[in-house]
């Protein structure tokens, strides 16, 4: 399918209807609360565009579009991470993507001082997940999280953070340029452009495999890691920040580290529920998707029937 990513900030009515009628999924950047957002996310007259974000989903509901947000955790959010959850419940933004703010600073191997610090994100990590949990179905499809129990449900990652290997997906620029990652748009890792080039021509480039296969250069520390199979060193990009080699450890494996011990009792018990509930009983679907005895995977089509695929509609609600 198709997919937009933007800041919000110039959707309107007629954008809205393109996207709907190309069946668009919609990314919209959004870093929660008003004085949150509006921290960073300033435009050239200094003004916040906490407003015309908002005004721009609006648009987005009123066609039908399909979106998710996506949210930065900032020096400014990351001490409220309850304050966050609470706050896309009540906008009812249920499908939400929190990144970690981090980049790398002007002096070699070290990170930007905006960079919030791995010990801060993961605590964040721990308390959003304590809210994420503490109902069932949750409030949230928060994207890492229901990463992490599919994991432990047995079925493999989808989000390309926490998969083996690279290579995904890629990204197009506004000029045709494509690049292997969103994370990763510099010259370094151009692999393309669809003014000259067919896709398929770019996605074959051995570029774009060498790319993909760095992420599999783990260091010993990595290798020997009992959580090495939840998040397979995470992001290359956040390998880089403080160190001189894709190899070395993520600059958040600090963080992750804290939430996996965290949260692994809970995570094997919501697991379990989930495919003692499918083993036991057929999932019916209704306008013939129907999945036996197994229940529907991630990218099935949801068995309420709404046309969405699984993971964006009824995923843990039943």
């Amino acid at each position: 399918g198709n997919g937009f990513q933007t800041n919000g900030t110039l959707l309107d009515d007629e954008w809205a209807e393109f996207f709907a009628g190309y069946r668009f999924l919609v990314g919209v950047s959004l870093d929660g609360p008003k004085e949150f957002h509006d921290a960073h996310r300033r435009g050239a007259d200094g003004e916040g565009s906490w407003e015309r974000v908002i005004r721009g989903i609006q648009s987005l509901r009123r066609h039908g579009v399909e979106f998710n947000v996506l949210c930065m955790v900032t020096q400014e959010s990351v001490r409220y991470p309850e304050r966050l959850f609470r706050f896309f419940a009540d906008e009812d933004l249920r499908y939400v993507q929190f990144i970690p703010l981090a980049e790398p600073g002007t002096k070699p191997l070290q990170p930007a001082a905006f960079s919030i610090r791995p010990e801060e994100y993961g605590e964040f990590l721990c308390r959003l997940f304590d809210q994420w949990a503490s109902e069932w179905p949750p409030a949230l499809h928060i994207r890492d999280f229901e990463e992490f129990l599919t994991i432990y449900a047995g079925r493999p990652q989808v989000c390309c953070t926490f998969q083996e290997t690279c290579g995904a997906y890629c990204v197009v620029e506004h000029n045709g340029d494509v690049y292997a990652c969103d994370f990763m748009v510099e010259p370094r890792w151009k692999i393309g452009n669809l003014v000259g080039q067919p896709l398929g021509e770019i996605l074959s480039s051995p570029l774009f495999a060498e790319f993909a296969a760095q992420k599999t250069r783990l260091g010993e520390q990595c290798k020997i890691c009992k959580w090495l199979q939840l998040c397979h060193g995470g992001c290359p990009k956040h390998r880089l920040i403080a160190a001189p080699t894709v190899a070395a450890p993520s600059y958040f494996c600090e963080a992750y580290q804290q939430f996996f011990r965290h949260s692994r009792r809970r995570y094997k018990r919501m697991a379990e529920r989930l495919v003692s509930q499918a083993a036991g009983r057929p999932w019916p679907g209704v306008n013939g998707a129907s999945y036996g005895n197994r229940a529907p995977h991630r990218n099935d089509p949801c068995p309420c029937g709404s046309g969405r695929k699984y993971k964006h509609c009824c995923m843990g609600r039943r």
